[in-house]
């Protein structure tokens, strides 16, 4: 199945669109107090995380029948060329606490590589989405961003995880890019999807317990956008970081050096 850009835009506006629908649900129910189960230690799920995913399954299942499913909560069914992510609820504590920042996020990746994805927010109405060749988009406006090309003149997001591998290495980053950026925020990856809107000007993942295809939907929306979004190994240590490709490049010779 080969699928051209013409193809993967009139899919981004169907997902775009299945997104808004689920996401009615969530901006219903969000300031009111939900039933939590734990998945694993400290990882909550809702029943609305259940049902959502289970309903945008069936619709995306409809769109592309070939097509793989990777899920957060339920069973995945993987193939070998094309597969759906679903993240029904990202950032679950959020919504759990009434704190207005959570997303349902969907990507589409071919052999492992990202080529569309959409990240809504149901309490903002904002819908970031992009695919392969298509650029970038809020709401289904295309986006032109004022990149930030020096690190001392951005402000840098931080998801800073659990401390499962320790945090010493973690807070020797930490101090380095405090001393090199203009500014730091630690939001757990909640302003991740405002590098679209310069909200942010780069972001850093440093929780070891991150899968990539959490952030499917995250890096094909960057890379359309002309930004770096790369996942990097330093010594037993997963990170992503994101960015214009100097600040990139400054971002990963500070993770470098205060690692190794």
């Amino acid at each position: 199945m080969n699928l051209t850009s013409k193809d993967l835009l009139l899919l981004e506006h169907k997902v775009s669109d299945l997104l808004k629908t689920f996401g009615n649900t969530l901006s219903q129910e969000w300031q009111y107090t939900q039933q939590v189960s734990l998945k694993e230690h400290r990882e909550p799920v809702t029943e609305l995380d259940i049902k959502i995913e289970k309903g945008i399954r069936l619709e995306l299942a409809k769109l592309l029948p070939d097509a793989g499913f990777i899920v957060e909560e339920g069973e995945d069914r993987k193939t070998e060329e094309f597969n759906w992510i679903i993240d029904p609820i990202d950032q679950t504590k959020n919504f759990i606490g009434q704190i207005p920042l959570f997303y349902i996020q969907v990507a589409l990746v071919h052999k492992d590589i990202p080529i569309l994805g959409a990240i809504y927010n149901p309490v903002s109405g904002q819908l970031f989405s992009a695919s392969q060749g298509n650029g970038a988009k809020l709401n289904n406006n295309h986006i032109t961003k004022n990149v930030k090309n020096i690190l001392k003149e951005s402000l840098v997001d931080i998801d800073f995880g659990g401390n499962s591998n320790g945090v010493d290495w973690k807070i020797s980053v930490l101090s380095k890019l405090v001393e090199a950026a203009y500014r730091i925020r630690i939001t757990g990856g909640a302003f991740a999807p405002y590098l679209t809107t310069s909200g942010i000007d780069a972001f850093v993942e440093l929780d070891e317990k991150t899968k990539i295809v959490d952030q499917m939907p995250r890096i094909i929306i960057a890379r359309e956008l002309g930004l770096l979004f790369e996942p990097l190994q330093f010594k037993n240590y997963k990170i992503f970081i994101a960015g214009s490709k100097n600040v990139f490049e400054e971002i990963k010779d500070i993770i470098s050096k205060s690692i190794f």
